[in-house]
């Protein structure tokens, strides 16, 4: 996906920070209850490397709107969650069931401001997600779901093509055991802001805050310089890095896409300044493999959002 194809996204519409909480309460003030989670092993790493840097921040946060737009396309697709659009505003409401079976609930909205010097884009979810069947224990059924309250805000001008985004969003999260079909829940926490430039084909991310899993705890982390081209490395980022740190340890993962691209998705990273090494995973989760299911999610999203004409 080439640079251009994200910037009217970040430029128009970028924006999370939970509803009626700005970026000193909401999810700042829930992780500031968490505990520092583990940082001591290489299983400790991958745990928070698939969420941690500055894109993978962006397109979870993305997540509920990519699937509501994706539930409306193919064939037989309806209106759900029926949207609704008057001007720039988008209106996304739940209370129905889509093609595939899941069941919409909440709300989101969507609207973008041009002022005179730049364009301000909103993503406001009001408890907006969905539940979706799966069958367990035999050929009984039960709902995983997915709910999502907080904003993104995404600034940026035509002249710099360098837009940032801040985000600020809950997740509850509730999974089925195949098994049993017993629902085990967890709730993800983002306070972050970052930054996007394009690159060609590709595009550098950078980007610092906190992210938070009630059940392992919050992290802080950092991006710096992590370039995209999905034409030149599928599966990794081609450089950059990104630092978690929790507690009294500090882990960095170093990117190395440009000179090592490989289907293992392998980066460095790095222990409380000790080298520890490659390992595999880590680069695809971080940012780099499996982003071509990502961009072919955000370019089917893109086809269907109003985007801002450049004159």
């Amino acid at each position: 996906m080439s640079a251009s194809r994200l910037v009217p996204l970040l430029t128009s519409l970028v924006a999370l920070s939970l509803t009626g909480c700005g970026g000193d309460g909401g999810a700042a003030e829930e992780l500031d209850s968490y505990k520092e989670a583990k940082l001591e092993s290489g299983d400790d790493v991958k745990q928070w490397s698939g969420s941690a840097s500055a894109v993978t921040i962006f397109f979870f946060s993305m997540t509920p709107m990519i699937a509501a737009d994706l539930s409306q396309q193919g064939e037989n697709a309806i209106n759900c969650p029926e949207v609704i659009t008057e001007g720039s505003k988008k209106t996304y409401k739940g209370g129905c069931t889509d093609k595939s079976g899941k069941t919409w609930f909440g709300t989101a909205v969507t609207e973008s401001f041009n002022q005179e010097t730049s364009t301000v884009g909103l993503i406001r979810y009001e408890g907006f997600g969905y539940g979706s069947p799966k069958t367990c224990g035999g050929g009984q059924t039960a709902s995983s779901s997915l709910k999502v309250d907080g904003e993104i805000k995404g600034e940026g001008t035509q002249s710099t093509s360098k837009p940032t985004f801040d985000i600020n969003f809950r997740m509850e999260l509730g999974s089925v055991n195949e098994d049993d079909c017993t629902l085990k829940s967890n709730t993800m926490l983002i306070d972050y802001e970052g930054s996007f430039e394009p690159m060609g084909d590709g595009q550098k991310w950078n980007g610092k805050g906190r992210i938070g899993s009630a059940s392992i705890g919050k992290v802080e982390v950092s991006t710096v310089d992590q370039v995209l081209d999905t034409e030149a490395c599928l599966n990794e980022s081609l450089s950059g890095s990104t630092t978690l740190k929790a507690g009294k340890n500090t882990v960095v993962v170093t990117y190395d896409g440009a000179t090592d691209c490989d289907d293992d998705s392998t980066a460095h990273w790095s222990l409380n300044g000790q080298d520890q090494g490659k390992m595999a995973g880590i680069g695809c989760s971080a940012g780099g493999g499996g982003m071509g299911l990502a961009w072919g999610a955000l370019a089917a999203l893109l086809l269907l959002w109003p985007r801002r004409r450049c004159g």
